[in-house]
Protein backbone atom coordinates (compact mmCIF):
# COMPACT_ATOMS: atom_id res chain seq x y z
CA UNK A 1 0.00 0.00 0.00
CA UNK A 2 1.33 3.62 -0.92
CA UNK A 3 1.01 6.35 1.48
CA UNK A 4 1.30 10.44 1.40
CA UNK A 5 0.03 12.90 -0.92
CA UNK A 6 0.79 15.58 -3.31
CA UNK A 7 -0.87 17.06 -6.58
CA UNK A 8 1.38 15.94 -9.20
CA UNK A 9 -0.06 13.93 -11.73
CA UNK A 10 2.55 11.09 -12.64
CA UNK A 11 2.72 9.32 -16.32
CA UNK A 12 4.64 6.52 -17.49
CA UNK A 13 4.94 4.16 -21.05
CA UNK A 14 6.16 1.23 -19.39
CA UNK A 15 6.91 -2.21 -21.46
CA UNK A 16 7.73 -5.74 -19.90
CA UNK A 17 8.84 -8.29 -22.16
CA UNK A 18 8.39 -11.52 -19.48
CA UNK A 19 4.66 -11.61 -17.99
CA UNK A 20 6.08 -13.38 -15.04
CA UNK A 21 3.21 -12.68 -12.42
CA UNK A 22 5.72 -12.47 -9.81
CA UNK A 23 6.72 -8.79 -11.53
CA UNK A 24 3.64 -7.26 -10.59
CA UNK A 25 2.61 -6.44 -7.41
CA UNK A 26 -0.76 -6.71 -5.38
CA UNK A 27 -1.25 -3.26 -4.26
CA UNK A 28 -3.61 -0.74 -3.38
CA UNK A 29 -2.92 3.34 -3.26
CA UNK A 30 -4.65 6.87 -2.09
CA UNK A 31 -4.39 7.92 -5.75
CA UNK A 32 -6.61 7.09 -8.70
CA UNK A 33 -4.77 5.54 -11.43
CA UNK A 34 -5.65 5.02 -15.05
CA UNK A 35 -3.68 2.07 -16.84
CA UNK A 36 -4.22 1.81 -21.01
CA UNK A 37 -3.06 -1.86 -22.36
CA UNK A 38 -1.17 -1.58 -25.81
CA UNK A 39 -0.09 -4.87 -26.09
CA UNK A 40 -0.83 -7.83 -24.30
CA UNK A 41 -3.13 -10.36 -22.98
CA UNK A 42 -4.33 -11.55 -19.46
CA UNK A 43 -6.65 -10.19 -16.84
CA UNK A 44 -6.96 -7.04 -14.59
CA UNK A 45 -8.14 -8.38 -11.15
CA UNK A 46 -9.80 -5.66 -8.52
CA UNK A 47 -10.86 -7.13 -5.30
CA UNK A 48 -11.20 -9.86 -6.15
CA UNK A 49 -13.01 -9.62 -9.30
CA UNK A 50 -11.63 -10.02 -12.77
CA UNK A 51 -12.05 -8.18 -16.58
CA UNK A 52 -10.32 -9.02 -19.39
CA UNK A 53 -6.68 -7.28 -20.25
CA UNK A 54 -6.62 -6.40 -24.13
CA UNK A 55 -5.17 -3.95 -26.39
CA UNK A 56 -6.86 -0.87 -26.05
CA UNK A 57 -9.14 -1.92 -22.86
CA UNK A 58 -8.10 0.68 -19.86
CA UNK A 59 -9.24 0.77 -16.39
CA UNK A 60 -9.62 3.39 -13.55
CA UNK A 61 -8.53 2.14 -10.13
CA UNK A 62 -9.92 4.62 -7.63
CA UNK A 63 -8.21 5.35 -4.18
CA UNK A 64 -8.12 2.48 -2.03
CA UNK A 65 -9.02 -0.10 -4.44
CA UNK A 66 -6.72 -3.13 -4.32
CA UNK A 67 -5.98 -4.17 -7.80
CA UNK A 68 -3.27 -6.28 -9.84
CA UNK A 69 -3.25 -7.53 -13.50
CA UNK A 70 -1.81 -10.91 -14.63
CA UNK A 71 -0.60 -10.74 -17.94
CA UNK A 72 -0.32 -14.15 -19.74
CA UNK A 73 1.55 -15.50 -23.16
CA UNK A 74 4.90 -14.41 -24.97
CA UNK A 75 3.59 -11.67 -26.00
CA UNK A 76 5.55 -8.27 -24.24
CA UNK A 77 2.73 -6.97 -21.70
CA UNK A 78 2.70 -2.24 -22.92
CA UNK A 79 0.90 0.03 -21.27
CA UNK A 80 0.21 3.69 -20.11
CA UNK A 81 0.19 4.38 -16.87
CA UNK A 82 -1.03 7.81 -14.68
CA UNK A 83 -1.42 8.21 -11.05
CA UNK A 84 -3.22 11.21 -9.38
CA UNK A 85 -5.72 12.69 -6.84
CA UNK A 86 -9.07 14.23 -7.58
CA UNK A 87 -7.77 17.17 -6.73
CA UNK A 88 -5.55 18.14 -9.49
CA UNK A 89 -8.17 18.14 -12.08
CA UNK A 90 -9.41 21.37 -13.66
CA UNK A 91 -12.99 22.92 -13.28
CA UNK A 92 -15.92 20.40 -11.95
CA UNK A 93 -13.90 17.42 -13.59
CA UNK A 94 -12.79 16.56 -9.77
CA UNK A 95 -16.32 16.04 -8.66
CA UNK A 96 -17.39 13.82 -12.09
CA UNK A 97 -18.95 10.57 -10.60
CA UNK A 98 -16.86 8.25 -12.34
CA UNK A 99 -13.83 9.17 -9.71
CA UNK A 100 -15.65 7.54 -6.93
CA UNK A 101 -17.53 4.37 -5.92
CA UNK A 102 -21.30 4.32 -5.65
CA UNK A 103 -23.55 2.11 -3.78
CA UNK A 104 -21.51 -0.80 -3.56
CA UNK A 105 -20.25 -1.88 -0.91
CA UNK A 106 -16.59 -3.55 -2.63
CA UNK A 107 -15.23 -0.51 -5.33
CA UNK A 108 -14.26 -2.12 -7.88
CA UNK A 109 -12.97 0.62 -10.30
CA UNK A 110 -14.19 1.37 -14.03
CA UNK A 111 -13.28 -1.01 -16.90
CA UNK A 112 -13.48 -0.02 -20.46
CA UNK A 113 -13.14 -2.87 -23.15
CA UNK A 114 -11.48 -1.52 -26.04
CA UNK A 115 -14.88 -1.19 -28.27
CA UNK A 116 -16.07 1.46 -25.80
CA UNK A 117 -12.74 3.24 -24.98
CA UNK A 118 -12.83 6.37 -27.47
CA UNK A 119 -10.31 7.09 -30.21
CA UNK A 120 -9.66 10.42 -28.21
CA UNK A 121 -8.30 8.67 -25.31
CA UNK A 122 -5.36 7.22 -26.99
CA UNK A 123 -4.19 10.42 -28.52
CA UNK A 124 -4.40 12.05 -25.57
CA UNK A 125 -2.12 9.66 -23.57
CA UNK A 126 0.77 9.94 -26.44
CA UNK A 127 -0.12 13.75 -26.23
CA UNK A 128 0.93 13.32 -22.31
CA UNK A 129 4.01 11.03 -23.29
CA UNK A 130 5.18 13.98 -25.92
CA UNK A 131 4.75 16.57 -22.36
CA UNK A 132 6.78 13.78 -20.74
CA UNK A 133 9.54 13.95 -23.24
CA UNK A 134 9.94 17.63 -23.66
CA UNK A 135 10.28 18.18 -19.99
CA UNK A 136 13.21 15.71 -19.79
CA UNK A 137 14.52 17.71 -23.15
CA UNK A 138 14.32 21.03 -21.42
CA UNK A 139 11.74 22.41 -23.72
CA UNK A 140 9.26 22.52 -21.31
CA UNK A 141 9.43 23.97 -18.10
CA UNK A 142 8.05 21.51 -14.88
CA UNK A 143 5.02 24.05 -14.24
CA UNK A 144 4.37 23.96 -17.84
CA UNK A 145 4.73 20.75 -18.16
CA UNK A 146 2.43 19.71 -14.75
CA UNK A 147 0.02 22.19 -16.09
CA UNK A 148 -0.38 20.16 -19.45
CA UNK A 149 -0.67 16.81 -17.87
CA UNK A 150 -3.66 17.82 -15.75
CA UNK A 151 -4.79 19.46 -18.80
CA UNK A 152 -4.42 16.46 -20.70
CA UNK A 153 -5.22 14.32 -17.93
CA UNK A 154 -8.79 16.33 -17.34
CA UNK A 155 -9.41 15.63 -20.87
CA UNK A 156 -8.92 12.17 -21.08
CA UNK A 157 -11.25 12.20 -18.03
CA UNK A 158 -13.94 14.01 -19.45
CA UNK A 159 -14.08 11.87 -22.80
CA UNK A 160 -14.31 8.62 -20.49
CA UNK A 161 -16.87 10.03 -18.23
CA UNK A 162 -19.01 10.46 -21.41
CA UNK A 163 -18.47 7.19 -22.45
CA UNK A 164 -19.02 5.55 -19.21
CA UNK A 165 -22.51 3.07 -18.71
CA UNK A 166 -22.46 2.41 -15.35
CA UNK A 167 -20.22 0.10 -13.02
CA UNK A 168 -17.51 -2.31 -13.98
CA UNK A 169 -19.32 -5.88 -14.40
CA UNK A 170 -17.46 -8.37 -12.66
CA UNK A 171 -16.72 -11.34 -14.71
CA UNK A 172 -17.33 -13.65 -11.56
CA UNK A 173 -19.03 -12.02 -9.36
CA UNK A 174 -17.19 -13.02 -6.26
CA UNK A 175 -19.55 -10.68 -3.90
CA UNK A 176 -22.33 -12.98 -4.29
CA UNK A 177 -20.26 -15.73 -2.79
CA UNK A 178 -19.92 -14.29 0.91
CA UNK A 179 -21.53 -11.29 2.78
CA UNK A 180 -18.87 -11.65 5.06
CA UNK A 181 -16.04 -11.27 2.63
CA UNK A 182 -17.38 -8.22 0.89
CA UNK A 183 -17.97 -6.52 4.63
CA UNK A 184 -14.50 -7.69 5.40
CA UNK A 185 -12.98 -5.73 2.33
CA UNK A 186 -15.54 -2.43 2.61
CA UNK A 187 -13.86 -2.38 5.99
CA UNK A 188 -10.06 -2.62 5.16
CA UNK A 189 -10.60 -0.08 2.31
CA UNK A 190 -12.07 2.55 4.77
CA UNK A 191 -9.74 2.12 7.30
CA UNK A 192 -6.50 1.83 5.26
CA UNK A 193 -4.34 4.06 7.29
CA UNK A 194 -5.06 2.27 10.41
CA UNK A 195 -2.58 -0.35 11.77
CA UNK A 196 -4.90 -3.18 11.60
CA UNK A 197 -5.11 -6.78 13.13
CA UNK A 198 -7.07 -9.96 12.06
CA UNK A 199 -9.27 -9.43 15.34
CA UNK A 200 -9.96 -6.21 15.09
CA UNK A 201 -11.41 -6.74 11.36
CA UNK A 202 -13.31 -9.72 12.06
Amino acid sequence: METGKDSAVYFSHQCTEHTDPSLFERHCHNRCELLCVLRGKGQYIVEGARFPLLPHSLFLFRTGEYHYVCPDGDEPYERFVVNFHPDILFGGAAALPMLFARGRRVSRGVYFPPERLPEEVIDAFYLLESAENKEWAGHLRPEEAGDLRAATLTQILLFLSAAHTGEAEDEDRPEAASEVVAHALSQLNDRLSERLTLASVA
